[in-house]
């Protein structure tokens, strides 16, 4: 057990606790008859942390990950102050293990962390200064015992890390910003043993500001696509990489608007959301390419009829192969908007959210269960008292109607599925994290191509 954890760390983990049995208030008789009729509120199964906001706590939480037996695992920081913390909790909530790292200098902060086929953990996290300048990037990777396998340091200048991925043979795939002869995105990718296979940077031109925003691998992982954006301009970034080489199969820089947020690759296509812009007005944006070639095969924008712009942010496959999108409105304050498509485009719903706030509400994921049940998550109303704005888990049926929503303490940053098709999302300090009990949908989606019309 290293220094930081024996300095404390132990103390706290034995108060995290299972709180099960007290937390599920609302019973699934009631749950069904709730979302039958509207939107039924979710029982917590359990939560953990949130306990310390203090220098001895384990730091803010950033994204969270579950692997094939339903563990969960949060990467937070700066734990104790200054460390990177990973903690690991079973299926029921229960710590299995903490573990934290140094850094050279600085203090850490967390970024990603997945779970690769074998139970492993991927984590990334970041250094900043006292001023809270970006100065390092370090990738550490844990054994489900939770054994140090290795750690990577990156230094670089002004880095950001875009996303962290994995593939079924445990290859991790990061995406990241730093300065060249401006600001540069790379992609790196690390065998399970640490060892760097490839690096890649893109360039749009000297001293430009090119920022990574995403990453995706395609379904037969023989491609990775990487996103991003020009800084202060209107082009977005897209390129693909062959897996195996590193070699860029195409790269396509393109006046579409002022953000591209995320990519996601299904077996012939590559999509990208963000904002897109026509003339002066920000539209939630999805841009289809052609996975092969990068050719531009359609751009879709929308945003709800009462806003003054919209933004896509976060984008996901369904299992029927349609997408859906998590963005935000601009309704006087900034409000979720959720956009599902066909692949063709074709807008199939659209749903807002307004917490009632006078105050701006961002999602900040979204994810597809297998039954089609679209889980957006992030800062929402109603706040709590005293003001505070909690973090908001919903789920929308087919449809896009809402069947169910659930309340965090603290501002949410990221969900993941559990196995057993439960829903965990993680956010707020001291690496809080809820998990709710999710209620079954009998029936799958049927294939995208005959569902739904045309947009509402």
């Amino acid at each position: 057990m290293s220094r930081p954890e024996r300095a404390g760390m132990s103390r706290k983990a034995r108060r995290r606790r299972l709180v099960g049995a007290v937390a599920v208030i609302v019973t699934l008789v009631g749950l069904t008859a709730g979302a039958a009729g509207g939107a039924g509120l979710l029982p917590v199964l359990w939560t953990a942390g949130g306990l310390d906001p203090g220098a001895t706590g384990a730091g803010q939480a950033s994204r969270l990950t579950s692997d094939a037996v339903g563990n969960v695992a949060v990467v937070s920081g700066p734990a104790q102050s200054r460390y990177l913390a990973v903690t690991s909790y079973s299926p029921t909530g229960s710590l299995r293990w903490l573990r934290t790292i140094s850094p050279s200098s600085g203090t850490f902060q967390g970024d990603w962390i997945v779970s690769a086929p074998n139970g492993d953990l991927v984590a990334v996290g970041h250094n900043v200064t006292s001023r809270g300048n970006p100065i390092a990037i370090t990738m550490v990777r844990y054994a489900s015992d939770g054994t140090l396998l290795w750690r990577v340091d990156l230094a670089r200048t002004r880095p950001f890390v875009a996303r962290l991925l994995v593939d079924a043979g445990g290859n991790a795939y990061l995406a990241f910003s730093s300065v060249g002869d401006g600001q540069d995105i790379q992609v790196h990718k690390y065998s399970p043993a640490g060892a760097l296979i490839w690096a890649q940077t893109i360039s749009t031109g000297f001293f430009a500001n090119d920022m990574a925003t995403s990453l995706a691998l395609s379904p037969d992982e023989t491609d990775v696509v990487v996103t991003g954006d020009i800084v202060g301009g209107a082009d977005w970034i897209t390129a693909a990489y062959d897996t195996t080489t590193g070699a860029r199969r195409w790269l396509v820089t393109a006046s579409e608007g002022i953000a591209a947020r995320d990519v996601v690759v299904d077996a012939t296509r590559v999509y990208v959301t963000g904002q897109g812009n026509v003339g002066i007005t920000g539209y939630l944006t999805v841009v289809a390419y052609d996975r092969a070639t990068g050719a531009r095969l359609w751009r879709t924008d929308t945003k709800p009829a009462d806003a003054g712009g919209a933004a896509g942010l976060w984008i996901d496959l369904a299992p029927n192969g349609s997408l859906v999108v998590a963005g935000q409105a601009s309704r006087g304050f900034l409000d979720w908007y959720t956009v599902a498509l066909q692949t063709t485009g074709t807008v199939r719903w659209e749903a807002v959210r307004d917490g009632g706030l006078n105050t701006d509400e961002i999602p900040r994921g979204v994810l597809v269960l297998p039954d089609g049940t679209t889980v957006v998550t992030g800062r929402g109303g109603p706040n709590l008292p005293g003001g505070f704005i909690p973090g908001v888990t919903v789920g929308y049926g087919a449809n896009g109607s809402l069947r169910w929503e659930a309340f965090s303490r603290m501002e949410t940053v990221w969900a993941t599925a559990l196995p057993s098709g439960n829903v965990c999302a993680s956010g707020g300090y001291d690496a809080l994290i809820t998990c709710w009990l999710v209620p079954r949908l009998t029936a799958q989606l049927p294939p995208a191509v005959t569902m739904f019309g045309p947009r509402l």
